[in-house]
């Protein structure tokens, strides 16, 4: 069942791994795995939101994730009256093997 999660939840300290005090991997929500890919963003304006379900009356920012794991979640940017509430949205949606997304280098995965 989709639900909404605070970004705290999806974030694993990765220091150890790659020596930055300020580093940290997306994990996903529904399985933990660390290995997830970022889709084109989506900007929903203030005068659309009322059907994305969000407590905000401003503009949301969604962007996509689609894991190895082949579960997709959203990372959420609200945006209300000069403050930004994020948080990540869990889908029901998994990946079809057949509709993958090439990553970022333009390559199959």
């Amino acid at each position: 069942m989709p639900q909404d999660l605070p970004l705290i939840d999806v974030l694993v300290d990765a220091r150890e791994e790659w020596g930055d005090t300020r580093s940290f991997h997306l994990r996903c929500p529904v399985c933990g795995s660390n290995y997830q890919h970022t889709r084109q963003a989506e900007r929903i304006r203030a005068e659309q939101t009322y059907g994305a379900k969000w407590g905000g009356k401003g503009d949301l920012l969604i962007i996509p994730i689609e894991g190895e794991c082949l579960h997709v979640w959203e990372i959420c940017f609200g945006f209300h009256k000069g403050e930004t509430v994020c948080f990540v949205r869990t889908t029901d949606r998994v990946v079809d093997e057949e509709d993958r997304q090439p990553d970022s280098r333009g390559q199959g995965r």
